[in-house]
């Protein structure tokens, strides 16, 4: 078992090249803030939610913190793009629901792809 600095978690070149090539596609990018993350397989309770609002979050997941540590404890570059697939729960009378985040993210895909396509290009350079 080993401590590991989670002090700069993610690899400022590989954000940097995530900015760029969102920005040359034209494709709305929002950089920074600070995420959460709660066990799924479930959504976050209003409670949960609150909670994450009083202390500043500005995405709630299941995964990306996980991933992050993982990547960080392997010595692997790592940097994120999160798609916001659903008002917080508590946040808008509108149910949420597995299939409505699949919908939500399915629109997303083409767009990741492409940032992620320009980002491995600028990276290579």
């Amino acid at each position: 078992m080993q401590h590991i600095d989670m002090t700069y978690i993610y690899d400022k070149a590989i954000q940097k090249a995530l900015a760029a090539s969102a920005k040359s596609a034209d494709i709305k990018l929002h950089e920074g803030g600070i995420y959460a993350v709660f066990n799924g397989p479930r959504f976050e309770s209003p409670a949960e939610i609150r909670m994450c609002a009083a202390m500043g979050v500005t995405v709630v997941g299941m995964t990306g913190v996980p991933e992050a540590t993982l990547a960080r404890e392997a010595g692997l570059r790592y940097a994120a793009i999160a798609a916001v697939a659903n008002p917080a729960a508590g946040l808008s009378d509108e149910e949420i629901s597995h299939e409505g985040v699949g919908e939500v993210i399915k629109g997303c895909a083409g767009n990741v792809i492409t940032i992620i396509d320009g980002a491995i290009k600028i990276l290579a350079s």
